[in-house]
């Protein structure tokens, strides 16, 4: 007979289920982060390897019984916002293949497994190891050009064709944009704000649960050394949840780090990521302006448009398109190439969709646990670029905390 579980007052789970859930999800976080930039197909139609992992993972975890669809309100309301979907794409058209996949990702969210915290823990520590190679290497991709004044050797784009890549992540991001440096990705990752990211969340979940200094120190050089701004919002954003569990005495001692820090940056002329890249706003062609200003101005003209309240302007429309009236005449002069998830539902399939997708959100990401995490992923995720169906995104909020449901266990 299984050993089992009793997780809370009545669920029981085997303790083999967990282990399948356990060992399934670190796999699933290895292959996101040691894959992530890796394509299947040709370039016209490119299949991550991150999200066919994700998608045939999970569905085998179900067919297994591993997982199951265990929360009857996220069902309901992914029915919702299907069905919204598919009203609009039945009166205006658009990309079939885009709502396919919108509809077949965020299927994803539906799948849950009880889990011990000491199971969750298992998985957080993990995630974490795996992150420590990608941190090294980006210590050793800044030092190696700032020492030697060189290129950066240490690249994917030097062992692998373009062909196999993920499009539009084969460029090297320069700072300042005319010089040879070229920021850190960490080798295996998409990007830097991709690096910066995922050191982040690692760095979160270490300071939230562990609170091993040399793998704090580890991963917060490691972010400040990726300079980019998507990771230091993110530590930005958690830094208040992170602070409330602290006594008065570690509250301060940040604080005075932070000011000297600051201050140091000032004086030295230091760019700092975030403070750096506030320049931008002013300027409607910029990044910062395309991933926070123009969705920001896009969504607050739509959603007074009574036109957008059952349909939209058909799935795939808000790519790379400024936004238009019904008639086709331009709503504005600017192209919004980066539409937060909430505003593309709602340029493409209408409010009604945009409701319901909000309510799926909200429910996948409840539970008390992992909250600096949970807030700051959340935040980059629906406010600061066009990640609704991004699969590193989507993936590591589903493998963190989307798809389990820690609880501490009684034995």
């Amino acid at each position: 007979m299984s050993q089992t579980l009793t997780l809370g007052r009545a669920a029981t789970v085997p303790v083999d289920r967990e282990r399948a859930v356990i060992t399934f999800i670190s796999i699933e976080l290895f292959i996101l982060i040691y894959l992530q930039r890796i394509t299947l197909l040709p370039s016209s139609f490119p299949l991550m390897i991150p999200m066919l992992a994700m998608l045939g993972g999970l569905a085998w975890m179900v067919l297994t019984k591993q997982m199951t669809f265990s929360d009857p309100r996220r069902v309901v309301a992914y029915l919702f916002f299907v069905a919204f979907c598919l009203i609009s794409q039945a009166f205006v058209g658009g990309s079939l293949p885009s709502l396919i996949q919108l509809c077949v990702l965020y299927a994803c969210v539906l799948v849950t497994a009880p889990i011990s915290r000491e199971g969750y823990e298992t998985i957080l520590r993990r995630f974490i190891a795996f992150m420590v190679l990608p941190a090294i290497l980006i210590f050793a991709q800044y030092w190696y050009q700032k020492i030697t004044g060189q290129p950066n050797f240490i690249s994917l784009n030097k062992v692998l064709p373009q062909s196999v890549l993920a499009q539009g992540y084969f460029y090297e991001a320069h700072y300042p944009w005319y010089a040879t440096f070229t920021r850190p990705n960490g080798f295996f990752l998409m990007e830097p704000s991709y690096a910066s990211a995922f050191v982040a969340a690692a760095l979160i979940v270490e300071i939230t649960y562990f609170r091993r200094l040399y793998m704090i120190a580890l991963m917060l050089g490691a972010l400040i050394f990726t300079l980019g701004a998507t990771g230091m919002s993110m530590l930005a954003l958690a830094v208040p949840f992170l602070l409330l569990r602290e006594k008065p005495v570690t509250i301060v001692l940040a604080t005075s780090l932070l000011v000297i820090t600051l201050a140091t940056c000032f004086i030295t002329d230091t760019p700092i990521p975030v403070l750096s890249r506030t320049g931008e706003m002013k300027s409607e062609s910029s990044s910062g302006s395309e991933r926070l200003l123009l969705p920001a101005k896009e969504f607050a003209e739509l959603i007074f448009d009574p036109s957008y309240l059952i349909m939209g302007e058909g799935s795939g429309s808000a790519v790379n398109k400024a936004p238009v009236n019904k008639d086709g005449t331009p709503k504005t002069n600017v192209t919004i190439p980066n539409p937060w998830p909430m505003v593309k539902i709602l340029h493409e399939y209408g409010l009604l969709s945009m409701i319901a997708y909000t309510l799926l959100f909200m429910l996948v990401i409840a539970g008390n646990f992992n909250l600096p995490l949970k807030f700051a992923l959340s935040i980059e995720f629906l406010f600061t670029g066009g990640y609704l169906v991004n699969p590193p995104f989507l993936g590591l909020m589903v493998f963190l905390f989307f798809a389990v449901s820690p609880i501490k266990a009684r034995r």
